[in-house]
């Protein structure tokens, strides 16, 4: 063994029984070894006994990255053409769970390698439709999958990946495969990459339910207005309010802040499954508080029931798209209930509503009202669900991987 000075040694092991030997102990301590014979054209200077190794030298940021991909739900898998123990031992070194369970895939029929998948994080020996043949079998498995890679025979791989990741270092035609280039071919920015990820299509998610709530409301109170006798509930500043306090200030704050939780299910069903219910309660509600008129109580009244069952399962709704709550959710949601209650107490004049008028039989009735347009929320979020649960599923987005 030579040392060149740093941790990097430069090894040549003679061929022979011997030289197979020293290059199965040197692999298993994570050695990349090269054989050399003594008839190679070297100068005359390689001998049989003379032999070091090379061995990878890992980035100082390994262990950051395997612990914050951990942290976010991503499995990690390694996926080499170097030999499985050479493999092992370095995912062992930059502290990959499960480093020990590794494959070696040289001889594995396609069906073989398709079973291995999922339960192994380390192969080796992979060749290029190998790593393509093991890409798709967690595709299949309900995973979504990111590859990383370099070179040519990353290629096949990168394409039946779901993101295909390259370095910037790589070759024109594996940067030209990804969607993804890491320009500085840096690692560490992936556990990045994944948080600003989930936190644009969690932000889109809550927002887009939010001003979904509406559109839904007002398609069906115009329906019901046409079915019914009864005057539309709302005037445009009424909305003004309670659209600024339950989406539209909302959304700029949901929009900017960081959201980590990991994506499930499909974008177009959680939507529908957090805004339906809220529309359907506020329809309900709002011809509920019309149909007082009928019985002779002041329009005026009637809106401002309307209005204040409209806020109140707004500010409900937008509550449970802040689920979890954490303080910066939860002051959100309680700063916008308080302006709600403060305006509709101190300020109703501008907003035409007659908060002091209510009587407190008319109060004890929009509590009744309340309670029915909950009901019916649950009542329609378990329909949703069996629906749901009928369709085709949509299992992309329920777990992550990543491919290396």
């Amino acid at each position: 063994e030579r040392p060149t000075g740093d941790k990097k040694k430069i090894a040549v092991i003679g061929g022979g029984p011997g030289g197979m030997r020293s290059a199965m102990y040197l692999a298993d301590r994570g050695h990349n070894v090269t054989i050399y014979e003594a008839s190679d054209t070297l100068g005359g200077a390689i001998k049989h006994s003379d032999y070091v190794p090379f061995k990878w030298t890992l980035k100082d940021y390994k262990n950051y990255l395997i612990y914050q991909l951990d942290k976010q739900g991503v499995t990690v898998k390694l996926i080499s053409g170097d030999d499985p123990r050479t493999v092992s031992c370095l995912a062992a070194h930059a502290g990959l769970p499960d480093a020990d369970k590794a494959v070696d895939c040289g001889s594995l029929s396609p069906e073989e390698l398709r079973e291995v998948a999922e339960s192994n994080a380390v192969f080796g020996r992979v060749t290029p439709a190998g790593k393509r043949i093991l890409v798709e079998a967690m595709k299949a498995a309900g995973h979504t999958v990111a590859m990383t890679g370099d070179g040519v025979n990353d290629i096949p791989a990168l394409k039946a990946a779901d993101c295909a990741i390259s370095l910037g270092s790589g070759t024109d035609a594996a940067r030209n495969a990804s969607q993804l280039v890491l320009l500085d071919s840096d690692f560490s920015v992936l556990p990045e990459v994944v948080a600003e990820g989930r936190r644009v299509i969690n932000n889109i998610t809550r927002v887009a339910s939010l001003f979904l709530v509406k559109s839904l409301y007002s398609f069906f109170l115009s329906l019901l207005i046409l079915a019914f006798p009864l005057r539309y509930p709302f005037q445009p500043i009424q909305l003004t309010l309670i659209s600024s306090l339950t989406i539209g200030i909302p959304s700029f704050f949901l929009a900017l802040q960081p959201s980590s939780e990991r994506i499930t299910g499909s974008f177009q069903r959680t939507v529908l499954y957090r805004a339906v219910p809220g529309a359907a309660a506020v329809s309900l509600a709002a011809m509920a508080s019309m149909s007082l008129e009928r019985l002779g109580t002041p329009w005026s009244v009637c809106s401002t029931l309307a209005v204040l069952s409209a806020g109140i399962i707004g500010l409900f709704t937008l509550g449970q798209n802040c689920l979890p709550f954490d303080l910066y959710r939860l002051s959100l949601t309680a700063g916008m209930s308080l302006a709600f209650v403060g305006i509709a107490l101190l300020l109703p004049g501008p907003f035409y509503l007659k908060t002091w008028e209510v009587t407190f039989q008319q109060w004890l009735f929009l509590a009744l009202i309340l309670a029915a347009a909950g009901a019916l929320a649950a009542l329609t979020r378990l329909l949703l669900r069996r629906v749901f649960q009928h369709l085709p599923s949509s299992p992309s987005n329920e777990t992550e991987a990543t491919s290396s």
